[in-house]
């Protein structure tokens, strides 16, 4: 309750007519508590002194301060105002009090047990008194929901002003729904000015969208009252095409009625000119790699996320359904033996943060066959860290059989200019004496005193000569129609079928020598030429049944094994042996014996070595006398090429 002293301006008791006292007092009370605050009596003295000579109930809604503290303590009304806002209240007190106007103002109020701030608002009339005095009759309102419902449209207005998008706010109420609201960007947009658009139909309803289509189904959507989202081309005011994307939205008041639409657009011609722009680029790309024949690999080193073009099925036959799109798919794909050194190069390249890398290796395909392919790729960096990588897989397998079949072929070249001194050693020796023989046995028997028998021995030394002549000419043609076979296709050649064939051809001698033998196969078959392997076997077999010791029997030991790439095939007998530290150095050369009781003509072993090394192999011996001799060839596979 507010005590009757405190009431301002009591009634005069003369008056009979007027309320009495009490009654007065119950009546301001009813008004006081019908008020959404509170109402107030502010007292400025002349020595500057304030007081509240009343104040109502309402105060303690407002502050959680009662009427009773405040009228004692009225400094405390001082201590609820916010700090920013206690300058601006006495600066608009001291002009009321000195222009004698109302006093209007807004401010953020404390509540003294929530110590929530709140907007109120102070409205009070100012009176002068005799005293010199000022009294200020007046309310104090709560406007707090009011306030901040007004600066979130301010907020709001703000927002949509700087939004990049444009806005209409359309009135669907009348035949065109003419545009009552535009934000400024919706007037950039579109190349015109606020009076262009305000008042007028909708854009969408005149008729200038280029696409019937969605003309079409924005029409149906403001008929059925729903949203709408689309793209649609515009045209500027300037007649300039432009791409939106439409936002179309119906509003609705509390009761369910349509009140508005509000229609959204945002520029997206950059986009659709990006995007087709991209689309022409992907696939003059997706030609680009087709006509080079080649995979395209895109990786997300930080998400480990890998894509293929469709190179990767045409050249290697994978399907999509095959495809993994993790990084570890493709590294499995890399021949074991070159795993290892791409993953350091490429490893290398990352940790030196260089932009590109390059490696050649092979590339399983889908048949499980390799594939020979030069890989380049472009590295993309972030804060010095990689994380994209993006490459192109040629196959160059037709290459490197190209340069696989050069190699061989300069190999052999080399080779053939090595062993023109060997042929000039045939020709200077064993073909200059027979001939030197025949020619010099002629001349003597030309002469006219020759006895008979002389004239018969002669004829018998130009015989043999021609006989060596012959034999020389014979190994000149063994040896060069060898060296032809290196042009010959490679095929797929059964080891077991080619010792069988072998042997058939040395059946005479395993009739005579009948050698035990002991076949182990590892590998069965290795790719190679044919001819050139049963020439090898051929000649090791037969110089172990040839060379054999006649005091014990002949035991032959044939095994192969593979050693990655490469096949190994030992020939072991227990004949009779050689020193190698003293012929090691000759024991491959044309024409060289080493067990001279023993019928030969030392070409066998010279041409093995020649076929060896023409098929990129190579050859070791092991041999002691009396204990045997063990061949070890070592033969490239030529299916892992």
């Amino acid at each position: 309750m507010i005590a009757a002293s405190a009431l301002p301006d009591q009634t005069d008791p003369g008056d009979a007519d007027g309320p009495s006292a009490s009654e007065s007092e119950q009546q301001l009370a009813e008004i006081c508590r019908s008020i959404p605050g509170a109402v107030f009596q502010l007292r400025l003295a002349v020595d500057g002194q304030i007081s509240l000579p009343f104040i109502s109930e309402g105060i303690e809604r407002l502050s959680g301060l009662t009427p009773e503290a405040l009228l004692k303590y009225p400094q405390q009304l001082y201590n609820l105002l916010h700090l920013y806002d206690r300058k601006a209240f006495f600066q608009a007190m001291e002009d009321s009090a000195r222009e004698l106007v109302a006093w209007s103002q807004r401010f953020r109020f404390r509540h003294s047990k929530t110590q929530e701030y709140r907007w109120v608002r102070w409205d009070a009339t100012p009176k002068a008194r005799p005293d010199g005095s000022v009294i200020w009759n007046g309310t104090l309102l709560d406007v707090h929901e009011a306030e901040t419902a007004t600066e979130m449209l301010r907020v709001q207005s703000r927002a949509i002003e700087s939004m990049n998008q444009g806005l209409l706010i359309l009135d669907p109420h009348h035949l065109g729904m003419p545009v009552i609201y535009a934000n400024r960007q919706y007037c950039d947009m579109m190349a015109c000015g606020l009076e262009d658009v305000l008042g007028q139909d909708s854009p969408f309803l005149q008729g200038i969208l280029r696409h019937a289509e969605p003309a079409g189904r924005i029409r149906q959507a403001i008929r059925a009252g729903r949203p709408f989202s689309g793209e649609t081309l515009s045209i500027r005011k300037d007649g300039s095409p432009c791409w939106h994307l439409l936002t179309l939205s119906p509003v609705f008041d509390l009761l369910g009625k349509l009140t508005h639409f509000v229609a959204l657009y945002t520029d997206v011609s950059e986009l659709k000119k990006a995007v087709e722009d991209l689309r022409q680029s992907d696939e003059r790309f997706r030609l680009l790699a087709s006509a080079t024949h080649q995979a395209i690999w895109d990786w997300d080193m930080l998400s480990g996320q890998l894509d293929w073009s469709e190179g990767l099925q045409e050249i290697f036959g994978h399907q999509p359904s095959e495809l993994q799109s993790v990084i570890d798919w493709r590294i499995e794909g890399i021949h074991p033996d070159d795993r290892p050194r791409v993953l350091a190069s490429m490893q290398q390249v990352l940790s030196e943060e260089q932009p590109f890398w390059q490696g050649e290796y092979r590339f399983l395909d889908a048949q499980s066959h390799y594939h020979w392919v030069l890989d380049r790729a472009c590295i993309l960096y972030a804060d010095a860290m990689p994380v994209r990588m993006i490459g192109a897989m040629f196959d160059v397998s037709l290459l490197k059989d190209s340069e696989e079949t050069l190699r061989r072929l300069n190999q052999e070249l080399l080779r053939q200019n090595r062993d023109l001194e060997q042929f000039s050693y045939i020709t200077s020796h064993n073909l200059r004496a027979p001939v030197a023989n025949i020619l010099g046995l002629s001349q003597l028997l030309e002469e006219e005193e020759v006895s008979a028998e002389f004239q018969h021995s002669a004829l018998q030394g130009i015989q043999l000569a021609a006989q060596n002549l012959d034999r020389v000419i014979q190994d000149l043609n063994r040896i060069l129609s060898q060296r032809q076979h290196i042009l010959e296709d490679r095929e797929d050649v059964q080891v077991q079928g080619l010792i069988d064939m072998v042997m058939a051809n040395l059946s005479m001698l395993a009739a005579e020598t009948r050698p035990e033998f002991s076949v182990t196969l590892g590998v069965e078959s290795l790719f190679s030429v044919r001819s050139y392997l049963e020439s090898i076997v051929q000649n090791l077999l037969s110089n172990a049944m040839k060379y054999r010791d006649p005091e014990r029997a002949l035991r032959i030991e044939i095994l192969t094994e593979r050693q990655g790439e490469t096949v190994r095939l030992q020939i072991r007998d227990n004949g009779l042996g050689m020193n190698l530290p003293q012929i090691r150095g000759r024991l491959f050369q044309l024409y060289k014996r080493f067990h001279p009781h023993i019928e030969g003509q030392g070409l066998g072993l010279y041409l093995v070595k020649t076929q060896i090394e023409a098929l990129g192999g190579r050859v070791d011996v092991e041999s002691e006398p009396g204990l045997g001799t063990t061949f070890t060839l070592e033969l490239r596979d030529d299916k892992y090429l």
